[in-house]
């Protein structure tokens, strides 16, 4: 047989189990951007209406950085951090400051920011947090521990943002709260009120892509009011008051409600745990206004967003067999080109 008749038969047999054969997989493509979720939350020990605020904290998280800040009071002395770089963080002890309106006692601030590698791939853990905690701290502050409001105790406030999984879906978590033990309002005076806390405020808000997994916490706090003849009442309802008559004056103790606003993908809430207003001569607007403990949480993710890939292991086994089909198909191409060549030999051998 010449060699050109025996390398078309090898060649004919070789395209058709070619053609059999299944097409090899298409390379897998590249995984997907790791998907931006955002958060915030802030946490300041008193608010006053003027826009002064004593033991301010927050903590922030984007898709770019997370950053964390403390402060005693408002002022230029913080402790202030921002990720990257990675695990960055700051301690401050802060003096007693006397700044007319408000005083606060020595402080610890505290800010924590963290990007860790691959950490918006999917790896849940706290992103930023931030702390203060004082000595004590007064409103209006008179002397020798008198004054308006005073909170004793080691009060403190703290906010918190995480990346965390609910559902195997990424979610962003922002958490605020504030530390109270005991509240004196006009103390050494002849109508003192002494407010005990008995439960701690704290907000958290996460979102996880659908309203399903998205949600505002409150864990309302309780408070055990006091009066100047002795009489004691509980504040433990939202939108719960009591009015305290003083002289010349009316002092109003409330329980802020919490406004919140939840959709698939971003999640707000706010709440003033207590709030207390002075009302003097009977006037309808209050002398004095501010809130202890006042709460705001943010956070935001995009619509069903699974954890990628490479966080948790694959849905199905992968494919470790071979399909027989086109085996069978190739050893039958095999045993039609063999017989071809047999009868071509055949004819070459008459041929001599």
């Amino acid at each position: 047989m010449p060699v050109s008749r025996l390398s078309y038969a090898v060649a004919a047999t070789a395209l058709a189990a070619a053609a059999l054969a299944p097409a090899l997989p298409a390379a897998a493509a590249p995984a997907p951007a790791c998907p931006g979720l955002s958060g915030g939350a802030n946490a300041d020990l008193v608010r006053l209406a003027t826009g002064l605020r004593i033991a301010s904290t927050a903590a922030q998280m984007s898709a770019a950085q997370t950053s964390a800040t403390a402060r005693a009071l408002d002022g230029p002395l913080a402790a202030v951090v921002q990720a990257p770089p990675t695990n960055s963080g700051k301690r401050l002890g802060s003096p007693a400051i006397d700044a007319g309106a408000a005083r606060v006692g020595t402080g610890d601030l505290r800010a924590q920011a963290t990007w860790p590698t691959g950490y918006r791939c999917g790896t849940p853990g706290p992103a930023a947090t931030s702390s203060v905690a004082l000595a004590e701290a007064a409103v209006l502050p008179g002397g020798s521990g008198t004054g308006t409001l005073r909170l004793a105790g080691s009060p403190s406030s703290g906010a918190d943002v995480s990346l965390s999984t609910r559902d195997g879906h990424l979610a962003s978590s922002a958490t605020a709260r504030v530390g109270l033990a005991d509240l004196r309002l006009f103390d050494g005076s002849g109508s003192p009120v002494r407010v005990k806390v008995l439960s701690q405020p704290q907000l958290s808000a996460v979102a996880g892509g659908t309203v399903a997994r998205s949600a505002v916490r409150y864990t309302a706090p309780v408070y055990e009011v006091t009066g100047p003849a002795g009489t004691t009442r509980r504040l433990d309802a939202a939108g719960q008051r009591i009015d305290i008559p003083l002289p010349a004056s009316v002092l109003r103790l409330s329980i802020g409600t919490v406004t919140r606003h939840v959709t698939a993908t971003a999640v707000t809430a706010e709440a003033a745990t207590l709030r207390v207003q002075l009302f003097a001569g009977g006037t309808a607007a209050p002398s004095l206004d501010l809130g202890v403990g006042v709460l705001q949480v943010s956070a935001n993710a995009p619509v069903e967003v699974p954890v990628p890939v490479t966080a948790r292991p694959p849905a199905t086994l992968p494919l470790t067999g071979v399909d027989t089909g086109w085996l069978v198909g190739i050893g039958l191409l095999t045993a039609i080109g063999g017989r071809l060549l047999l009868l071509l030999s055949r004819r070459r051998t008459r041929s001599y």
